[in-house]
């Protein structure tokens, strides 16, 4: 963030958002492979379900070659459809990052970073004081929490939760 402050002359909560979209850009290509990998896995779920099943049935009788032979299949459908299952967890690769990111900026505003307690953005007038108004805490859980309910709609209109 010191980079992008210095290099490019951003104030430092501008330097803070860029390093976030950054990090971003930088995940995009990634979380597009794993959008398009569980759209893929879900138009194959008519016909993965019934091998699920089976495997599954076969397991609990006990017949170890039959259940091994429904998971080639099952992969091999899979492989043919070019479904990749590492790239289901992808997008775990966030969290780590959102936590260093979190991190960082707790540490900055530790130190403190001398340009983070003079400047000041729309109701914030010292970057390294919490929200005074607890604008951002109430804002970001609402966004969270309307992003999963939406989340959690489109799931239900789409059949992917069995009632």
């Amino acid at each position: 963030m010191e980079h992008i402050h210095i290099w490019s002359g951003l104030p430092w909560w501008a330097s803070v958002v860029g390093a976030g979209f950054l990090i971003r850009l930088s995940l995009l290509k990634l979380m597009m492979g794993a959008s398009n990998n569980a759209a893929i896995m879900h138009n194959l779920k008519p016909k993965t379900r019934p091998l699920n099943e089976r495997v599954m049935y076969l397991m609990k009788k006990g017949d170890n070659v039959g259940a091994l032979q429904a998971r080639e299949e099952l992969s091999a459908l899979r492989k043919e459809h070019g479904v990749q299952t590492w790239k289901t967890f992808a997008p775990l690769i966030q969290a780590p990052l959102g936590y260093g990111v979190f991190r960082t900026v707790y540490g900055m505003a530790a130190l403190p970073v001398p340009g983070l307690a003079n400047e000041s953005v729309l109701w914030l007038t010292d970057l390294t004081v919490g929200d005074p108004y607890y604008v951002l805490p109430v804002l970001s859980s609402y966004l969270l929490y309307y992003s999963m309910k939406v989340c959690l709609h489109h799931y239900i209109a789409g059949g992917l939760i069995l009632t």
